[in-house]
């Protein structure tokens, strides 16, 4: 079994509201969701990928990065199940999915 806790600090981020959105990732294949966004400081997003398929998001400054399944290449780093990835200082992020089935998931910081 695998678990993925993430905490947010809202009185560090001076965050008062949140929304989650409900996804499906059969009906969004090949391409990111927005699953949430917390009053436009950080989003959430998350995508599942076959083999060879690509993606990207643009207008990102910081993020961090976390493979839940499958193996991607995400700015020319190799990243596979259960790792993540913290990226600084970046224009965008491009993501390759390696694998047969590859799900990821973004923060954007």
């Amino acid at each position: 079994m695998n678990y993925l806790e993430i905490w947010i600090n809202f009185a560090l981020h001076k965050i008062k509201g949140n929304s989650f959105n409900e996804f499906d990732l059969e009906i969004h294949k090949s391409s990111t969701v927005e699953i949430s966004t917390f009053k436009n400081h950080l989003k959430v997003f998350i995508g599942k990928f076959g083999g060879r398929e690509e993606g990207f998001l643009k207008e990102i400054t910081n993020a961090f990065v976390f493979v839940i399944h499958g193996i991607f290449e995400i700015n020319n780093c190799l990243i596979e199940s259960r790792t993540g990835l913290s990226l600084r200082n970046i224009n965008e992020i491009e993501f390759e999915g390696l694998g047969a089935e590859n799900i990821i998931m973004m923060i954007k910081l």
